[in-house]
């Protein structure tokens, strides 16, 4: 999965006499500020044991988009597997969600709105999918549109600080097709796996021993209340 990032926490060392230690375009950064959201950086305790999982996820996702060459099915593809890692997310937390999909029109800036509002993961991921989600939009729109040189300037001049606040490795800013799919991978491994302690959460959620911790603590609380209540 690219190497040991700095949003994740670190995996017990399986040598005493062996260390590694990762260079710069092996690192990914997926943490944020902490305990700003449910989820700001990756447990490895909760992802060592679905780490085959996560990356058989993340290969699937490369297979769409990783060798496209066409600028525009680049930008399509990629916003699609993007969205669709999102899905992954809120589906591992919310149980109805496929159903809420099923009758209400969720477009992909709404998903984003969702995660946002529910403060799940950094915002900062959720920041980055806005320029992806529009560069989508562009093409779609642009009937003559077919190179991302043809797109706003604006807006491909945010491709490259995006990229770079999750891998420092050097990286040639006027190849905005390179960027773009850098940048989808990027969300792709933090949504995946962040959707993998969602789903952690979730099943813990349905044990009796939730119900247990979360009783003790609901009948401290109501004691240590000044009111009682």
């Amino acid at each position: 999965m690219g190497g040991r990032g700095k949003g994740i926490d670190e995996l017990p060392d399986r040598s005493e006499q062996m260390t590694y230690t990762p260079s710069a375009d092996q690192i990914i950064n997926i943490e944020g500020p902490p305990h700003e959201t449910l989820f700001w950086h990756l447990k490895s305790w909760l992802i060592v044991e679905h780490t085959d999982e996560l990356q058989r996820q993340i290969d699937e996702m490369w297979k769409h988009y990783g060798d496209i060459k066409d600028n525009r099915l680049l930008a399509l593809v990629g916003a699609l597997c993007v969205e669709d890692s999102l899905d992954y997310l809120l589906y591992s937390l919310v149980p109805g969600y496929l159903n809420l999909l099923e009758t209400t029109d969720s477009t992909f800036s709404m998903k984003i709105k969702m995660t946002r509002a529910m403060r799940l993961i950094p915002s900062r991921i959720l920041g980055s999918c806005d320029p992806i989600r529009k560069i989508r939009n562009a093409f779609v729109h642009g009937l003559n549109t077919y190179m991302f040189r043809q797109l706003d300037g604006r807006l491909l001049q945010k491709l490259a600080p995006h990229v770079l606040e999750f891998n420092i490795a050097p990286r040639n800013e006027s190849d905005h097709a390179k960027l773009y799919r850098d940048l989808v991978g990027f969300r792709t491994i933090a949504l995946r796996g962040y959707g993998q302690q969602a789903k952690a959460l979730r099943s813990y959620l349905e044990t009796d021993n939730f119900w247990r911790h979360f009783k003790d603590y609901a009948e401290e609380h109501a004691e240590s209340s000044p009111d009682g209540s």
